[in-house]
């Protein structure tokens, strides 16, 4: 097949990132499928714990999901209700930080492990040369498409 073509590409891109999306929502849902959480709970949830002590605004999470605020809301009340979250005292709950509790700790670092085992496994046999290209160009993709949806929308 020739890949040479603009849209041949731009059609490969297509599948081999919905394909790549998808495999990583099951990966998700099947490890946190024990917690009853979805891939939205357990990308919250890793950020908080890379975040640390000092947590996270929903306004933070926003900017790292880039999803809609209702939905961001939805899943840290949700994880709040489940124990696994509390959010800081004070008003403007959008300014206030959220912090893991010891059970959503605990959670969190069996996440941070499965991603950092699954990680190694998808990218084992790929030369570390070869990974910076590969990211380098996906974060030009990233943003180039970024552009293009302030540009033609």
């Amino acid at each position: 097949m020739d890949f040479s073509s603009g849209t041949t590409r731009f059609a490969q891109y297509l599948a081999l990132t919905s394909s790549t999306l998808k495999d990583i929502g099951k990966l998700k849902s099947a490890n946190m499928g024990k917690y009853g959480l979805s891939a939205m709970h357990t990308d919250c949830l890793w950020h908080l714990y890379q975040a640390g002590s000092k947590g996270l605004t929903q306004r933070a999470l926003l900017d790292l999901e880039q999803v809609d605020r209702a939905q961001i809301s939805r899943v840290m009340r949700e994880l709040a209700a489940a124990g696994y979250v509390e959010q800081s005292p004070g008003e403007g709950a959008y300014k206030r930080p959220y912090r893991l509790t010891d059970a959503g700790a605990h959670i969190a670092a069996e996440v941070h492990k499965l991603i950092l085992e699954i990680n190694h496994f998808v990218s084992r046999d790929i030369p570390p040369e070869d990974l910076a290209v590969f990211y380098n160009t996906l974060r030009t993709i990233a943003t180039n498409l970024n552009k293009a949806v302030k540009y033609y929308t």
